[in-house]
């Protein structure tokens, strides 16, 4: 909502010189028997139906628009791309593409995806599910055994055995308000676009959480440095004496290093965007819930 103050003051009509002007009332004017009427300071609240545009949206907009995560089992079970109609490596715009496995009665629109990127949870080494890129459009041309598509458009060479699902256009937001989670949340980054071992600022990384621990797009978490241990020996010069606590290893904590907000929530993971960097972000730090937004 958004709160705006009115504070008023008591006018008074009257004429100097012939010409009519307007004043504050004295106190000398509110005696008199002219029709006074007082306004009392209001707070008036209207809705503020936009969220501020908080993040550079051309950074996430393909990951909203273009990319499509399956589960393991949905891309088994995805149709794929088994030739075309014209002897090339790959296809072009109004190439027919021989599809495999398609079920789909009612519809004709088609996006085509490639380069399947496994995210696997480092908690408990299991699959969470591949991210699939996207390399462009088609429509159905014949429905059978063996379907029959003709690329629209294409972003990327399409090739044999690229995944073929139904085209679905984009109801993600991209206005989003930067808050705190609903609950506490605790994760690790799974994954990078980049692919580097380090993470930097306005980088895209996936987490692992998500819906399922009540994440939000939104939503805000820190990252901290990983947890590590060094041995005490190797820093304790001037000790004369010597002892068996000497020969034992110290945790050194981890600590603040940047700051990412939750902008596409899954089941089990979500996408998030780097908004701060103060050190170096090592690949699968850890996330918490953010004790403070700004």
């Amino acid at each position: 909502m958004l709160k705006f103050l009115c504070v008023a003051i008591i006018l008074f009509s009257s004429h100097v010189s012939a010409v009519p002007v307007i004043r504050a009332a004295s106190d000398a004017d509110q005696t008199q028997s002219y029709p006074v009427q007082k306004l009392q300071p209001t707070i008036k609240s209207a809705p503020l139906h936009k969220a501020v545009q908080s993040i550079p949206v051309d950074i996430i907009r393909p990951f909203l628009t273009q990319s499509r995560f399956v589960t393991p089992q949905e891309l088994d079970n995805a149709p794929y791309i088994l030739d075309f109609n014209a002897s090339t490596l790959s296809a072009t715009q109004d190439t027919h593409l021989f599809v495999h496995g398609m079920n789909y009665k009612n519809i004709d629109q088609f996006a085509i995806f490639g380069y399947p990127k496994k995210l696997v949870d480092p908690e408990t080494q299991a699959t969470v599910g591949y991210i699939l890129k996207y390399l462009g459009r088609a429509v159905a041309v014949r429905k059978g055994e063996t379907s029959i598509l003709r690329v629209l458009s294409l972003s990327a060479p399409i090739l044999k055995g690229d995944v073929v699902l139904p085209f679905k256009p984009s109801t993600d937001i991209l206005e989003f308000i930067p808050t705190k989670p609903k609950k506490w949340v605790e994760g690790h980054i799974i994954d990078t676009v980049s692919e580097g071992t380090a993470i930097s600022l306005y980088e895209v990384v996936a987490i692992n959480r998500g819906r399922q621990h009540s994440l939000r797009a939104g939503d805000m978490l820190d990252i901290q440095s990983h947890n590590r241990t060094v041995p005490t020996r190797t820093v304790a010069r001037y000790m004369t004496r010597k002892h068996d606590t000497l020969m034992k290893q110290a945790l050194l904590p981890g600590e603040y290093i940047g700051k990412l907000m939750v902008f596409k929530v899954f089941e089990r993971w979500s996408y998030g965007l780097v908004l701060d960097s103060s050190l170096e972000i090592p690949a699968h730090a850890k996330v918490t819930s953010s004790q403070h937004i700004g």
